[in-house]
């Protein structure tokens, strides 16, 4: 086995990491009233990192004046670079996402609960692709199939093939295609 070369030396043991975020359709969803709750949110859940989780804020940067939708992929809406002292630390900051309650909310939202939006119905699971970070599912409603991308919830496993649900969305949210 060689040695690594100098330059990849390390002269300590905290690790250089780069948080990436994205806000998701569900921020866009919101209404207007409820947006200062979820900044308010965001900034509780992330603030005093270094009293918390012990890592070294290097850098942010935010890029919601550039972006203009939702991010579910590079490029993403705001990075945090940071020396953590260990990967509990990392995986903590990562949860915060998860666990940051707005209201009845998470600050992420998951649309299979069916008790969010103007439209609501039920169907069964036709089809679930995981894709990482994020889970395509189409829903047939009998003579609909309803396809949507969430966010997959490490704490709960995805909807099975077969499963009935009850889903719900904005009506401005929707996109109808037609049959040709």
């Amino acid at each position: 086995m060689s040695e690594a070369p100098a330059y990849r030396g390390r002269e300590s043991s905290t690790l250089r990491v780069l948080f990436a975020m994205g806000v998701t359709q569900s921020f866009f969803d919101e209404s207007p009233a409820r947006v200062p709750q979820v900044i308010d949110a965001i900034k509780e859940a992330f603030s005093d990192l270094a009293g918390r989780f012990g890592i070294s804020v290097l850098g942010t940067m935010d890029d919601d004046e550039l972006m203009v939708g939702a991010s579910v992929a590079y490029p993403w809406t705001a990075y945090i670079l940071a020396d953590a002292p260990d990967l509990d630390a990392v995986t903590g900051i990562c949860n915060l996402i998860r666990v940051t309650e707005v209201g009845d909310a998470k600050l992420w939202t998951v649309s299979l609960k069916g008790d969010k939006g103007d439209l609501k119905m039920t169907g069964i699971i036709s089809n679930v692709d995981f894709l990482g970070s994020v889970l395509r599912i189409k829903v047939n409603t009998g003579d609909t199939t309803i396809a949507f991308d969430t966010f997959n919830d490490p704490t709960t496993p995805p909807p099975r093939f077969g499963e009935k649900v009850s889903i719900s969305f904005d009506r401005d949210s929707l996109l109808v295609l037609a049959d040709k």
